[in-house]
């Protein structure tokens, strides 16, 4: 889903391939495992032996968000 969902219709807006956009992704995804481990892990919300995959780092940033929107939408 990830793939379609998101992947494709980033690549068009930002002008490039797929590939570019999963490249850059999984480069975010490795900062974010050495720079701030524990705040990743929090954001996902369970335990991480190995960094998130593209997919799965989405998935993370979907619910992290959500999460905010939702506490954020309550408190109005």
């Amino acid at each position: 889903p990830y793939t379609t969902l998101f992947r494709s219709p980033a690549a068009e807006m930002c002008d490039c391939t797929w590939s570019a956009v999963e490249r850059n992704i999984r480069m975010v995804v490795e900062k974010a495992w050495k720079v701030n481990r524990d705040g990743l892990v929090k954001m996902a919300g369970y335990p991480m032996s190995e960094p998130p995959t593209a997919s799965e780092f989405i998935e993370i940033m979907v619910y992290h968000l959500q999460k905010k929107l939702a506490v954020a939408s309550h408190g109005k």
